[in-house]
Protein backbone atom coordinates (compact mmCIF):
# COMPACT_ATOMS: atom_id res chain seq x y z
CA UNK A 1 0.00 0.00 0.00
CA UNK A 2 1.48 3.44 -0.70
CA UNK A 3 1.70 5.66 1.54
CA UNK A 4 2.01 9.68 1.37
CA UNK A 5 4.57 9.91 4.35
CA UNK A 6 6.60 7.40 5.44
CA UNK A 7 6.41 6.73 9.62
CA UNK A 8 9.32 7.65 11.08
CA UNK A 9 11.38 5.34 12.71
CA UNK A 10 12.80 5.52 16.31
CA UNK A 11 15.95 8.02 15.58
CA UNK A 12 13.55 10.28 13.94
CA UNK A 13 11.10 10.14 16.34
CA UNK A 14 13.82 10.84 19.13
CA UNK A 15 15.52 13.59 17.24
CA UNK A 16 11.63 15.45 17.08
CA UNK A 17 11.00 14.50 20.53
CA UNK A 18 13.87 16.50 21.87
CA UNK A 19 13.36 19.87 19.08
CA UNK A 20 9.44 19.98 18.73
CA UNK A 21 8.05 18.99 22.09
CA UNK A 22 10.89 20.60 24.07
CA UNK A 23 10.71 24.10 22.25
CA UNK A 24 6.51 23.58 22.05
CA UNK A 25 6.91 23.54 26.09
CA UNK A 26 9.27 26.33 26.41
CA UNK A 27 7.42 28.42 25.04
CA UNK A 28 4.21 27.77 26.76
CA UNK A 29 6.12 27.77 30.35
CA UNK A 30 7.47 31.25 28.98
CA UNK A 31 3.77 32.11 29.16
CA UNK A 32 3.35 31.24 32.54
CA UNK A 33 6.54 32.94 33.89
CA UNK A 34 5.74 35.89 31.84
CA UNK A 35 2.34 35.90 33.94
CA UNK A 36 0.02 35.22 31.27
CA UNK A 37 -2.75 33.04 31.05
CA UNK A 38 -3.61 31.03 28.04
CA UNK A 39 -6.82 32.44 28.45
CA UNK A 40 -5.01 35.42 27.30
CA UNK A 41 -2.94 34.25 24.65
CA UNK A 42 -0.30 36.92 23.21
CA UNK A 43 -1.78 39.37 20.32
CA UNK A 44 1.43 40.30 18.68
CA UNK A 45 3.50 37.47 17.73
CA UNK A 46 1.04 36.18 14.74
CA UNK A 47 -0.03 37.70 11.13
CA UNK A 48 -3.74 36.97 10.86
CA UNK A 49 -4.69 34.55 7.73
CA UNK A 50 -6.85 34.87 4.75
CA UNK A 51 -9.85 32.97 4.57
CA UNK A 52 -8.63 30.59 2.16
CA UNK A 53 -5.57 29.91 4.20
CA UNK A 54 -7.92 28.87 7.02
CA UNK A 55 -10.56 26.80 4.95
CA UNK A 56 -7.54 24.81 3.41
CA UNK A 57 -6.10 24.18 7.75
CA UNK A 58 -8.99 23.09 8.67
CA UNK A 59 -9.98 19.85 9.25
CA UNK A 60 -12.21 17.58 6.79
CA UNK A 61 -15.48 16.37 8.94
CA UNK A 62 -14.06 12.60 8.69
CA UNK A 63 -10.55 13.95 9.87
CA UNK A 64 -12.13 16.03 13.19
CA UNK A 65 -14.28 12.73 13.89
CA UNK A 66 -10.90 10.82 13.91
CA UNK A 67 -9.49 13.16 16.03
CA UNK A 68 -12.39 13.35 18.70
CA UNK A 69 -12.48 9.38 19.25
CA UNK A 70 -8.40 10.12 19.89
CA UNK A 71 -8.39 12.91 22.23
CA UNK A 72 -11.53 11.24 24.03
CA UNK A 73 -9.15 8.36 24.60
CA UNK A 74 -6.68 10.23 25.79
CA UNK A 75 -8.44 12.41 28.17
CA UNK A 76 -11.92 10.54 28.68
CA UNK A 77 -14.67 11.46 31.06
CA UNK A 78 -13.78 9.42 34.04
CA UNK A 79 -16.48 10.66 36.25
CA UNK A 80 -14.33 12.91 38.21
CA UNK A 81 -13.72 15.64 35.49
CA UNK A 82 -14.62 16.48 32.03
CA UNK A 83 -12.98 14.59 28.74
CA UNK A 84 -11.54 16.18 25.69
CA UNK A 85 -15.07 16.19 23.83
CA UNK A 86 -16.55 18.38 26.86
CA UNK A 87 -13.86 20.82 26.69
CA UNK A 88 -14.83 21.03 22.89
CA UNK A 89 -10.69 19.91 22.57
CA UNK A 90 -11.19 19.62 19.08
CA UNK A 91 -12.10 23.43 18.65
CA UNK A 92 -8.86 24.10 20.20
CA UNK A 93 -7.42 21.76 17.69
CA UNK A 94 -8.89 23.73 14.94
CA UNK A 95 -7.74 26.91 15.60
CA UNK A 96 -4.13 25.88 15.93
CA UNK A 97 -3.77 24.43 12.79
CA UNK A 98 -4.62 27.45 11.01
CA UNK A 99 -2.13 29.36 13.55
CA UNK A 100 0.93 30.14 11.42
CA UNK A 101 2.97 31.31 14.53
CA UNK A 102 2.36 27.63 15.69
CA UNK A 103 5.29 25.09 14.95
CA UNK A 104 4.89 24.07 11.26
CA UNK A 105 6.71 20.73 11.85
CA UNK A 106 4.43 19.73 15.06
CA UNK A 107 1.24 21.19 13.01
CA UNK A 108 2.56 18.88 9.91
CA UNK A 109 3.47 16.35 12.47
CA UNK A 110 -0.53 16.00 14.01
CA UNK A 111 -2.50 15.97 10.51
CA UNK A 112 0.34 13.23 9.09
CA UNK A 113 -0.48 10.99 12.38
CA UNK A 114 -3.90 10.82 11.50
CA UNK A 115 -3.08 9.53 8.02
CA UNK A 116 -0.98 6.58 9.90
CA UNK A 117 -3.60 6.15 12.51
CA UNK A 118 -5.86 5.24 9.25
CA UNK A 119 -3.08 3.26 7.84
CA UNK A 120 -2.80 1.07 11.02
CA UNK A 121 -6.77 0.36 11.17
CA UNK A 122 -6.69 -1.06 8.15
CA UNK A 123 -3.38 -3.03 8.21
CA UNK A 124 -4.73 -4.19 11.80
CA UNK A 125 -8.71 -4.20 11.54
CA UNK A 126 -9.05 -4.15 7.67
CA UNK A 127 -11.59 -0.82 7.91
CA UNK A 128 -11.20 2.52 8.28
CA UNK A 129 -10.72 4.08 11.99
CA UNK A 130 -13.69 5.69 12.05
CA UNK A 131 -15.55 2.67 10.81
CA UNK A 132 -14.62 0.80 13.52
CA UNK A 133 -16.61 0.36 16.55
CA UNK A 134 -15.15 1.42 20.43
CA UNK A 135 -13.31 -1.26 20.78
CA UNK A 136 -12.07 -1.61 17.30
CA UNK A 137 -10.85 1.68 17.82
CA UNK A 138 -9.14 1.12 21.21
CA UNK A 139 -7.35 -1.77 19.75
CA UNK A 140 -5.78 0.20 17.20
CA UNK A 141 -5.11 3.01 19.78
CA UNK A 142 -3.47 0.47 22.12
CA UNK A 143 -1.48 -0.34 19.14
CA UNK A 144 -0.69 3.23 18.20
CA UNK A 145 1.00 3.88 21.47
CA UNK A 146 3.11 0.73 21.19
CA UNK A 147 4.63 2.79 18.36
CA UNK A 148 7.48 5.57 18.99
CA UNK A 149 5.79 7.65 16.24
CA UNK A 150 2.12 7.03 18.63
CA UNK A 151 3.67 7.94 21.66
CA UNK A 152 5.05 11.49 20.28
CA UNK A 153 1.87 12.12 18.47
CA UNK A 154 0.45 10.91 21.71
CA UNK A 155 1.77 13.54 23.42
CA UNK A 156 1.17 16.92 20.99
CA UNK A 157 -2.53 16.02 21.15
CA UNK A 158 -2.55 15.64 24.90
CA UNK A 159 -0.95 18.90 25.14
CA UNK A 160 -2.72 20.40 23.23
CA UNK A 161 -5.65 18.86 25.36
CA UNK A 162 -4.71 20.47 28.50
CA UNK A 163 -3.99 24.01 27.04
CA UNK A 164 -7.44 23.55 26.04
CA UNK A 165 -8.41 23.11 29.41
CA UNK A 166 -7.16 26.79 30.23
CA UNK A 167 -7.93 28.30 27.03
CA UNK A 168 -10.29 31.31 26.61
CA UNK A 169 -13.87 29.85 24.67
CA UNK A 170 -13.00 32.34 21.61
CA UNK A 171 -10.30 29.77 20.34
CA UNK A 172 -12.73 27.35 20.01
CA UNK A 173 -12.80 25.39 23.19
CA UNK A 174 -14.09 25.96 26.79
CA UNK A 175 -17.39 26.96 25.51
CA UNK A 176 -19.24 26.28 28.69
CA UNK A 177 -15.87 27.61 30.77
CA UNK A 178 -15.77 23.91 31.20
CA UNK A 179 -11.94 23.47 32.15
CA UNK A 180 -12.25 26.85 34.12
CA UNK A 181 -14.87 25.46 36.10
CA UNK A 182 -13.49 22.25 36.71
CA UNK A 183 -9.91 23.77 38.19
CA UNK A 184 -11.75 26.81 39.77
CA UNK A 185 -9.65 28.89 37.09
CA UNK A 186 -9.73 33.06 37.14
CA UNK A 187 -8.72 33.71 34.05
CA UNK A 188 -8.19 36.84 35.01
CA UNK A 189 -9.31 40.39 33.51
CA UNK A 190 -9.53 41.39 30.20
CA UNK A 191 -10.56 38.79 28.29
CA UNK A 192 -9.95 38.83 25.17
CA UNK A 193 -12.66 40.21 22.59
CA UNK A 194 -12.90 39.64 18.84
CA UNK A 195 -11.10 42.72 18.10
CA UNK A 196 -7.85 41.88 20.12
CA UNK A 197 -8.26 37.72 19.24
CA UNK A 198 -4.71 36.41 18.74
CA UNK A 199 -3.73 37.92 15.17
CA UNK A 200 -6.28 40.01 14.70
CA UNK A 201 -5.00 42.48 16.47
CA UNK A 202 -1.08 42.44 15.37
CA UNK A 203 -2.79 42.98 11.42
CA UNK A 204 -4.77 46.01 12.52
CA UNK A 205 -3.05 47.42 14.43
CA UNK A 206 0.93 46.61 15.04
CA UNK A 207 2.83 48.17 11.68
CA UNK A 208 6.74 47.06 10.82
CA UNK A 209 8.47 50.10 11.69
CA UNK A 210 11.22 51.67 9.10
CA UNK A 211 14.50 53.07 10.98
CA UNK A 212 15.78 54.15 7.35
Amino acid sequence: MARAFRRPNSKYYKYREKTLIGMSRRRFLGYLAAGFSLSQLPVWVSCQRTESQERSSKLLPSELLLIQYVQEFLFPNDGLGPGARDINAHGYLQWVLTDDNYDADERAYIRRGMGWTDETALETAGNSFISLDSGGRQKVLLAIYAEDWGVFWFSLLLNLILEALLADPIYGCNLEQTGWKWLNHNPGEPRPAEALKYGVYLNKNLKPTNFD
